[in-house]
């Protein structure tokens, strides 16, 4: 299992590495992750776009990472999942990340994305680990 985390972990880095450096348009990250999020529009004032703005800031102190790769990481574990059937929140994904004591994002979605793969619901996820 080790070595299956490791692949992940490398994996989701070299994903941040890629997207961080792209040149996306000037919308938020936030914005992009909240109509990531919804599958459509939505406005520039909506609640969702400010709870993510709000998660990325409290995820880059907690992280040391920037919003882009924040954002990244965590829209590549959301794909990954659906390549297995299986749907995640985003935003419960970061909400997760600050109930934890791991100490790197990616480490924890490495984790995240094993543990919802061998069935965990997002809840039992989160609560498993806290236990590391």
């Amino acid at each position: 299992m080790k070595t299956n985390m490791k692949t992940r972990l490398i994996l989701l880095l070299m994903v941040s590495l890629l997207f961080g450096t792209s040149n996306l348009s000037a919308q938020s990250i936030a914005y992009k992750l909240a109509t990531l999020e919804k599958g459509g529009y939505v406005s520039e004032d909506d609640k969702l776009v400010k709870r993510f703005d709000n998660l990325l800031t409290q995820l880059d102190k907690k992280y040391k990472l920037n919003e882009q790769q924040i954002g990244d990481m965590t829209y590549k574990l959301k794909e990954l999942l659906k390549e297995k059937g299986i749907d995640c929140s985003m935003i419960k994904v970061m909400e997760g990340a600050n109930k934890v004591k791991i100490k790197t994002y990616a480490e924890y979605l490495g984790y995240y994305l094993t543990l919802r793969e061998k069935g965990y619901n997002h809840d039992d996820t989160i609560e498993s680990l806290k236990l590391l």
